[in-house]
């Protein structure tokens, strides 16, 4: 094989080093000489070695009286192929990955095995890579693919910390809406029922400078998700959006505490500031003050508006800490 460092042989040199103590066999053609070139590259060899282990694969060579690319008595769960993009003379650049349960006789209990092509499988010895415990293949009777849930869903390991919820996420791609015709969009889904709404910058094609218009609201009903893009088509300039359904949303407890501000020292000015608190558990982690109502305060006195909030955050928490 050809390298920045000239031709070397194959395996090459970080291949054959992870390949240290594997059971290997000739390549297909190898005799006849029409495959020329790398057949197992670093990464597959690197790959092979984390999922397999040494001892995995010594083993089922030691004790199989199969050859190489033949299968042994099992139940095939799954197939995954995968194409090289080098072309070989007679031979496809194909590798088929198949995962089944090893038959073993007298009633013994079945376990889960990787074939392939150019894999010693063993039906006697228990060598099953633990990688493969953790694979969902469809149609498996072990995997169970849960149903779509617009409520809130708990775990037994994480019910009482957060929720969590199931919402639809529509996408579209904007190049041509000025910055504020975009904000009175993203103001129109707001009040128009969205969950969230925002924008980030990306570079589309041609070098066109865009921005990516994201919403998300309750996947309970078509009709909400109809509503919005409604919208979506009368108020920004797209042709098409994508939308993915059935997202899970993981939230803190949220909790609102409305506290009295005063605006200054004499405390002659008093205002109604809204505070949400989130809560991981029983731990408060956030508390923030509700923009809208600080800064409607602000007018009325001479506090900027981050110094408004620093009070009601303050007096939320200890109005928390009081339970009252």
């Amino acid at each position: 094989v050809w390298t920045q460092h000239g031709q070397l042989p194959v395996p090459a040199f970080a291949t054959m080093k992870l390949l240290v103590g594997m059971p290997m066999c000739p390549g297909p053609g190898a005799k006849s000489g029409t495959v020329t070139g790398e057949l197992v590259t670093p990464t597959g060899a690197a790959l092979l070695r984390v999922l397999t282990g040494v001892e995995g694969i010594t083993a089922a060579a030691a004790t199989t009286n199969s050859r190489p690319s033949s299968f042994p008595n099992f139940t095939p769960r799954g197939i995954g192929v995968g194409a090289g993009t080098k072309d070989f003379v007679k031979f496809p650049n194909v590798l088929r990955i198949i995962v089944g349960d090893t038959i073993v006789p007298d009633g013994k209990k079945r376990r889960q095995t990787d074939v392939s092509s150019t894999t010693l499988a063993d039906d006697s010895t228990d060598t099953i890579p633990k990688a493969l415990d953790s694979l969902q293949i469809e149609g498996s009777a072990s995997t169970e693919e849960p149903s779509p849930a617009t409520g809130p869903s708990k775990t037994p390991e994480t019910g009482n910390k957060w929720q969590s919820d199931i919402v639809t996420h529509i996408v579209a791609n904007i190049d041509d809406m000025t910055p504020e015709h975009l904000s009175h969009a993203t103001e129109v889904l707001l009040q128009s029922g969205a969950l969230d709404v925002w924008t980030h910058p990306i570079m589309m094609k041609k070098g066109r400078v865009a921005q990516s218009l994201h919403c998300l609201c309750h996947s309970d009903a078509d009709s909400s998700s109809n509503h919005l893009l409604e919208k979506i088509f009368r108020h920004t300039t797209t042709l098409g959006v994508r939308i993915e359904r059935n997202v899970e949303r993981v939230k803190l407890k949220r909790k609102f505490i409305t506290v009295l501000v005063p605006c200054c020292d004499t405390e002659a000015v008093v205002g109604e500031v809204a505070v949400k608190l989130g809560f991981l558990g029983e731990d408060l982690v956030s508390c923030k003050a509700e923009y809208d109502d600080c800064a409607k305060l602000s007018a009325t006195c001479e506090l900027p508006v981050q110094d408004i909030a620093r009070r009601a955050e303050h007096l939320a928490k200890h109005k928390l800490e009081l339970n009252v």
